[in-house]
């Protein structure tokens, strides 16, 4: 937050940390699939969580930027095929009240990419807060905000 207690745009160095760390952890893996034997390929793009892991210092960086950052949402998500949660950094840009404006992701790990002591709970004190949950609003983003949702 700056001097007058609002909240700041996502400045560069906050941007490269984000994209670093999506570097090392999330990819999108191209692939395809034949829907119902039709015979006919469907590509589809699919996130690919690698095995490293966030350290502390890296979710609590994650976390502040999230929650300081005007232009960010932090979100879960549902794994590809829906078998355990996910969590989204997200950046809003040229965003007007209720419209779906630019939204580019930063980051995306899996729960799996947690260190010890944080899960969907720790993280849902962030993604249910009052600014991020007015952020997303504001961006026409909805979310569940139960676990069972994210998971089988």
């Amino acid at each position: 937050m700056n001097k007058m207690g609002k909240l700041d745009g996502l400045n560069e160095e906050d941007k490269r940390f984000l994209k670093n760390l999506e570097t090392r952890v999330h990819s999108i893996k191209n692939s395809s699939f034949i829907p119902n034997m039709g015979g006919r390929t469907i590509p589809v793009a699919l996130d690919d969580y690698k095995e490293s892991k966030l350290t502390v210092d890296e979710i609590e960086k994650v976390l502040s930027i999230s929650e300081s950052a005007s232009n960010v949402v932090l979100r879960p998500l549902q794994s590809n095929f829906g078998f355990f949660p996910c969590y989204e950094v997200l950046f809003l840009g040229g965003n007007f009240p209720g419209t779906e404006g630019e939204r580019n992701y930063l980051l995306r790990f899996s729960k799996h990419q947690l260190p010890e002591g944080y899960n969907f709970n720790r993280l849902k004190e962030y993604f249910c807060s009052k600014d991020n949950l007015r952020k997303a609003g504001f961006a026409g983003i909805k979310f569940e905000t139960e676990e069972n949702a994210y998971d089988y």
